[in-house]
């Protein structure tokens, strides 16, 4: 806690990556983008911070570190997005190398018509192709091409060293079993919960 301010509404006050936020009646909290919160924040009586807002918002400053740093050095070596190459991934890693539509969505938490969207720019670079679904003649399969393969090859020679060195290599072999093991864990109890 740095102070016990007396305003009315919350102030900001930016210096170069550092944000502070005075928030009124309570506590004063300092953020550096990306970074880490240096204290816990509350806003008044009525609006305590809970340790979950603390904890999602460590996964997403994590996440969007980690996505930044991945993602460009993917894109600077192939040429492809981010996203283009997580979807040759999913696709490379499913049964027979394909999916059906929705569930790549689910996989890349992009909407249907997101999804239909980004397979027909991927489509058009011809490393996905449309296949009809023989267990449903009404769907589609979306399958990743031999092009698409040897991109994601590509990719992938960057990837994972770089996989290694900004998440692998920061965490002990106990500590990447335990957050293997967890994240399996919460991924399977929010697929079971409405």
């Amino acid at each position: 806690m740095v102070g016990a301010p007396t305003l009315a509404h919350p102030v900001l006050k930016r210096a170069g990556r550092m944000v502070t936020v005075i928030c009124p009646g309570r506590y004063i909290f300092q953020r550096c983008f990306p970074g880490r919160l240096m204290q816990n924040v509350s806003v008044g009586k009525e609006l305590e911070v809970d340790d979950a807002v603390t904890l999602w918002g460590l996964l997403l400053e994590v996440q969007a570190e980690l996505q930044r740093r991945l993602d460009g050095n993917i894109t600077k070596v192939t040429g492809l997005s981010g996203i283009w190459f997580e979807v040759l991934l999913r696709l490379a890693r499913s049964p027979e190398q394909q999916l059906r539509p929705t569930e790549l969505a689910s996989m890349t938490s992009f909407s249907s018509g997101g999804t239909t969207k980004l397979v027909d720019r991927i489509e058009r670079a011809g490393l996905v192709e449309r296949r009809p679904d023989p267990s449903d003649r009404r769907a589609t399969l979306i399958a990743i091409t031999d092009a698409g393969l040897a991109a994601l090859r590509k990719g992938l020679a960057v990837h994972v060293p770089d996989l290694h060195r900004y998440l692998v290599d920061n965490l002990t072999a106990n500590q990447a079993r335990d957050l293997e093991r967890t994240l399996r864990g919460l991924r399977t109890a929010l697929a079971d919960q409405p």
